[in-house]
Formats: structure tokens, sequence, C-alpha cells
């Protein structure tokens, strides 16, 4: 990575040499320079820094995965799963394995793992050494989703800044307990989202986003509305013309279309080759196998409550930590399924309102990164089948929104309010606790759980509006600038 991120071409008026006149927004309100000054005489080299930051990360996760036993289940069925991917072809995966509730996505991954683990002369996959290489999959994934943070922040802020946005995540304590106790693999999809999102910025690479994004919604499919929101960055760009020449709105808006329609041809390609070898069709069913709306509604009526865990407006509704059935009628003779969807439509349409109108027109690729983290609070907030763990894509994009605003006061608050609230929402299922209506688990305080969630929420909505004129990030396709004003956001 070079020492500037900018496109072939950038927009007139960019900010790209501010850095080095100490004009960058930190969150104390210092400048680049003085950061840099102060860095040199106290503290290590942001590459040392990155290092003892990713081994100290890997080093509690491989603590915790070793001192505790709560993914349990989870490696049970990994080591089903991966028995069947050894002992048959892949088109047999789905007829074959016990609960196959997972896409193609990730069974690439666990392929290849079982695929490492037997050519090492390994055999037993209900052992604990095939347990542990499946548990160290999400450690892995978290160093390189820590590197990635780094790499995006980089090009909006300064090395130090991009450094601490790293370790914010790296070293967070929720997502140390979701790879290490939990062994759970949401790390895979965000890391494919975050490949992408740094693709998009470039003006040569930008289409190598699309099989990224594919690739992470067909891990978690939860992560289809963030993808797309994000995959905008495509047609709004401004940049990809000749160099000073000047363009008529039919000539931008044509070349937004193709540039869209190339996006979103490559996208579907990669479905195609990754779902196609599992016999798994995107619109059909091909013979002996399943069209990919099945296998989502297969994996989805496995769960069929209002709330998996996830502490949301169910949580507070039914004052439990799983709800009881979403298909039964609740009020008005609607299940709670079908006002969920209604609710989320509801919010989409507010989060697509604030996205669009309080954000100033400098500012659309941080519109764009918080729309992404908003709406994806917003399905965990009102959708029903939930699971806790769907909040971790929303810790990751909120701090991606953080750093482009420079991980400035308020947007730090907000993220590091949320990590408390998530760390929360990881204990309260797990063994623990345990299911006895312990402490954790008492009705007052699930719904006061609930209520701080989409309270944190209403704050989230609020923030563009108060922040308008502040603290932002002015980016055109991908070059690195200046915020809009150098006053401080947040309180202090």
């Amino acid at each position: 990575m070079g020492a500037t991120y900018r496109d072939d071409h950038i927009a007139e008026g960019s900010h790209d040499t501010d850095r080095s006149a100490g004009l960058r927004d930190h969150s104390d309100g210092s400048s680049a320079v003085g950061d840099e000054r102060r860095a040199g005489r106290t503290a290590l080299p942001v590459a040392a820094q990155l290092t003892m930051d990713v081994t100290l990360g890997l080093v509690a996760r491989v603590v915790l995965a070793l001192a505790t036993a709560y993914r349990t289940v989870d490696e049970d069925t990994f080591a089903a799963w991966a028995r069947v991917l050894h002992d048959h072809p892949l088109g047999a995966f789905y007829a074959v394995a016990p609960l196959p509730d997972h896409l193609p996505g990730d069974l690439w991954l666990l392929d290849a793992v079982q695929g490492a683990f037997t050519a090492a002369g390994g055999t037993n996959f209900d052992g604990a050494a095939f347990g542990f290489l499946t548990n160290a999959v999400p450690m892995v994934a978290d160093v390189v989703v820590g590197v990635l943070l780094f790499l995006l922040v980089r090009r909006w802020a300064s090395p130090e800044v991009a450094a601490r946005a790293a370790r914010w995540y790296l070293l967070n304590p929720a997502v140390i307990v979701l790879a290490g106790v939990w062994g759970q693999w949401d790390s895979v999809s965000m890391a494919l989202v975050l490949v992408g999102l740094l693709l998009l910025g470039s003006s040569r690479a930008w289409i190598g986003a699309a099989p990224a994004m594919a690739w992470a919604v067909l891990v978690k499919p939860q992560l289809a509305v963030a993808a797309a929101i994000l995959s905008l960055w495509v047609v709004m760009r401004r940049n990809g013309g000749p160099s000073g020449a000047r363009e008529t709105r039919s000539t931008l808006r044509s070349r937004a279309l193709a540039r869209m329609g190339a996006f979103g041809a490559l996208g579907l390609l990669t479905s195609l080759v990754l779902l196609q070898p599992f016999r798994v069709g995107l619109a059909w069913t091909p013979h002996g196998g399943s069209s990919l709306v099945a296998r989502l509604r297969y994996a989805a009526d496995l769960h069929e409550y209002t709330t998996m865990g996830a502490a949301n407006l169910w949580m507070v509704l039914d004052r439990d930590v799983i709800g009881p059935s979403d298909v039964t009628a609740r009020w008005a003779g609607m299940t709670a399924a079908t006002i969920g969807v209604g609710l989320f439509a509801v919010l989409g349409a507010v989060v697509a309102l604030t996205a669009g109108r309080a954000f100033p027109s400098q500012r659309r690729l941080e519109s764009l990164v918080w729309g992404a983290a908003a709406a994806t609070f917003a399905a965990c907030l009102v959708l029903t089948r939930v699971h806790e763990r769907y909040y971790f894509a929303v810790l990751v994009l909120l701090l991606v929104w953080c750093g482009t605003r420079g991980l400035d006061r308020l947007s730090a608050w907000l993220f590091w309010v949320f990590t408390g609230l998530f760390a929360i929402d990881l204990v309260v299922p797990m063994g623990w606790t345990g299911h006895d209506h312990g402490l954790l688990h008492r009705p007052v305080v699930l719904v006061v759980l609930g209520l701080l969630h989409l309270g944190l929420f209403g704050v989230l909505l609020v923030v563009p509006w108060r922040a308008r004129s502040t603290t932002g990030l002015s980016i055109t396709a991908g070059a690195r600038s200046a915020p809009t004003d150098a006053r401080r956001t947040g309180p202090g």
C-alpha cells in the first residue's frame, strides 16, 4: 500500500496533501503531524503496534479456546459435515449431511480444512485436533479483519488512527469471546465484505468487489442488505472518465449503469460457481439438488422463534431468551414474522432517508457505510429468528464507519457502548449462565437489555443529523481527504 490512496482521477478539490499539513481530525482534536511527533517519542512504530495487537489477540483467543468447551455442539456439527465432505462428492452434501443449514459459501472453506487435515494424516473428525482446527478458522479470519480494517482506515486517516481501529477490533472483548469461546465463523463473511469494500475504492480493481460480496452473502445471507448498500458505491463514485474531461449527465448515467450491470453479472457468475457443485440453483432446482431459496427456507425454518437469543424488540415483548413461535397470529391476525418484516421496511425507509438527506454530498461514502451498519442493526432489532451473533456484523460496520470519521469521539462512544451490549448478548444464552432463569435470564433484565439496544439504534439515527455540519470525511472515489470541518464531534 502506498503512502497515499488515490485513484487515477481524483475530483477537483481533493485534499490529499492535508495529512502532511496536519489538518486531519482525531478523537482528541489534534493534528496528524502532532500525533506522529508524539508517536515517534512515546509509542512503537505502527507496524510494531499492529503486530503486537495481532499477537495479543491471537493468544487471548487460543487460551479461551483451550480453556472452554461451550462450542461442543458446533464442533460436532462441523465434524459431521467434514466427514460427509470427505466421504461423498460435493453434490451429495445436502442429501447426506445432518441438519445442513449453511449455504455453500463456508462449506468450501470447511472442505479445504478437512482436506488439509486428512492430507496431514488426520482421520478422526471427532477428535480434539480437528475441533481446534475448525476453531482456528475464525481466529485467523479475525486477524484478516483486523488487517483489512487497518488498510481501510489508513486510506482515510493517519496510520496511527488506522492502527487504533485495528486494535479496537483485534482486542475487542466481545469479538475475542465470539471466536475463542464460541468458535463461530462470523468473521469469515465480514473479511470478505471488507475485501469488497477495499476493492470498491479502486478505479481499476473495483469489479473484484463483486465476487467478494457475493461470496460473503453465500456465507452469511444476513449480510445481503449491507453488501447491497455498500455496492452502491459502484454507481455513486464520480471518477472514471478521461482526466479533465467534462461529461454530460447522460454519459455519467450510462457509465454508472454499465458498471452496475457488470458488477451484478460478475456477482451472479460467482454465485453460480460456488453453488453449482453442491447442486444448488440460483432460481431453479437442479436434478437431485435444491434451489437457493429452498436452502434459505430450510435454514430459517429450523428456528421458528421470535428471537433466538438476540436482545431486540421481541425479547422486550416476549421477555425470554428464546421467544415463542413466530408463525402464530399475534395482533390483528398477523404473525410476528409478518410484523417484523413490516417494521423492517419502515426502519429501512428511515435509514435510507437519513443516509440520503443527513449527509452532505461530499460524504457519500460515509453515508453508505453508516447506512449499511444502521440497516443491519434494524434487521437484528425487528426481524424474527435472529440469533445474538448476528449483531457481530453491526459491530464491524460501526467500526468502519468510525474509521470514515477518524474515530472521532461521538462515533467512538457509539461503538464502545454497542460493544458492551454485544458482549452481554453473547454471554446471556451461553452455558455460563444456563437457561435456568438465573440473574441474566430474569424477564426484567431481558427487557432492559432489549430496550438499551432499541435506544442505541435511536441514537444512531440521530447522529448524522446532529453531526451534519461537523466532522466528517470528504471523499471522492477513494481519495484520502481531510474532514469537512476540523471541529470535534461528540461530547467533550
